[in-house]
């Protein structure tokens, strides 16, 4: 849990509601042989009402 803010997006043009709180789960499995299995999933909700 926590709160991001954003400053630029990918196509560089500033957001409309840039701060928003995210909520993420996750589970990490790792092999014997170093490999690395990881399942997340996060959702992201705007402060300001616009991002959902």
């Amino acid at each position: 849990m926590g709160i991001e803010h954003e400053l630029v997006n990918d196509l560089d043009e500033f957001l409309d509601d840039p701060t928003y709180g995210i909520v993420e789960l996750g589970i990490t499995y790792l092999t014997r042989t170093g490999g690395n299995f990881d399942i997340t999933y996060s959702v992201r909700f705007g402060l300001d009402g616009v991002r959902k």
